[in-house]
């Protein structure tokens, strides 16, 4: 049996959850395009599909790695946590790609195309089926519509330049220049001043980046729509 995605899509809303918010660019033919930031404060850019049976195809591209992550939902599957899977993905009569480091979890699967991406993106834009298989278990293929996928992506890449100017920025913040400060002279403490006084400010805290595209990174489907402004 072979499932269709990308025939009567119907959107509906997310649960909201605490930092969390996804909105969407645009939606050309099949494909939605969005921006969106999980709970845990990370960018990312991505395009879905939706089909029957809370099927849901994602592409992602989370800020500052160097790969597409890629996940697929299913309402219905309750898969133990850390689970290997094989995947095979291919667009029309093309080579197929596979994995066997496909990680599912929960509702979804989850796994990465970095070498190779420019092959896959052109085949992408210009195909007309994706076909996603599951060579082991029950699952029955789905065959995903790409009508709109060359526009979609192209909104995707947009995003995605949007994000690494915003990196940029931050890095290029400008920085106090030593040889500009003055000194200023040195006084002896009065006996009316502490010779020290604590200062008010504290180091910045330091929170470690989370890992890149890991089952366990919140889904975009579990985020609120960002709000609008007045």
């Amino acid at each position: 049996m072979v499932l269709l995605l990308g025939s009567g899509l119907v959107s509906t809303p997310a649960p909201a959850q605490q930092r969390g918010w996804s909105t969407d660019i645009a939606t050309h033919g099949s494909w939605t395009a969005y921006r969106a930031q999980t709970p845990t404060g990370r960018q990312l850019c991505g395009i879905r599909v939706v089909g029957a049976e809370g099927r849901t195809l994602h592409l992602k591209h989370f800020a500052g790695d160097r790969h597409v992550t890629f996940q697929a939902f299913k309402t219905s599957w309750s898969i133990p946590q850390g689970t290997r899977l094989r995947l095979s993905l291919r667009v029309d009569g093309n080579a197929p790609w596979t994995t066997g480091g496909a990680i599912g979890q929960r509702n979804f699967v989850e796994w990465t195309v970095g070498g190779g991406i420019e092959r896959f993106d052109a085949q992408f834009r210009n195909g007309a089926r994706l076909f996603l298989e599951f060579p082991e278990g029950s699952e029955a293929a789905w065959v995903v519509s790409l009508t709109g996928s060359a526009a979609a992506m192209g909104r995707m890449v947009e995003c995605m330049g949007t994000l690494r100017q915003g990196q940029g920025k931050r890095r290029a913040a400008p920085r106090p220049n030593p040889s500009a400060m003055r000194r200023a002279p040195h006084r002896p403490p009065s006996p009316s001043r502490p010779a020290c006084r604590r200062s008010r400010f504290r180091p910045a805290s330091v929170r470690a980046r989370p890992p890149s595209a890991t089952p366990s990174e919140p889904i975009v489907d579990a985020v609120a729509p960002a709000p609008r402004s007045a």
